[in-house]
């Protein structure tokens, strides 16, 4: 199904965002010491907000939810490939609680290597997102 340019603008706004959390998420690794929880966290906002983004592209309306697992699973009803995607983060909503509740009991921070590669991957899943863009 082919994405309506109206549509798509209303996504890229969502898009936005979510390069702004990526290069958070990448400055935050760079100073000394590294700030990880807060890196995990924007690496968690961005691809919930990229799976928002696909939902409103696909005329979708996004729900006001933090579950990756779940915004997955609603990306898959309407884009396979890409909720399958999506799922593959599911684990990243443990760095959205641990970074909002720290009495939450989830208190593992993840090292720099898990961020880097985690970013790695949304920067490939921030391009995949791209194509749906009309022509």
């Amino acid at each position: 199904m082919p994405v309506d340019p109206r549509q798509w603008s209303e996504a890229e706004r969502w898009l936005a965002r979510v390069d702004e959390d990526l290069r958070a998420a990448g400055a935050l690794l760079t100073i000394t010491p590294p700030a990880l929880g807060a890196a995990a966290f924007h690496c968690q906002q961005a691809v919930e907000k990229m799976a928002k983004a696909v939902l409103i592209a696909l005329r979708q309306p996004p729900p006001k939810q933090h579950d990756i697992e779940e915004l997955g699973r609603r990306v898959r009803a309407h884009h396979a490939a890409l909720g399958e995607a999506f799922g593959e983060f599911a684990g990243l909503t443990r760095w959205y609680v641990s970074a909002r509740y720290p009495d939450a009991g989830v208190d593992e921070e993840p090292t720099r290597e898990e961020v880097r590669e985690v970013l790695a991957r949304l920067h490939e899943l921030r391009r995949r997102v791209h194509e749906l863009a009309p022509e």
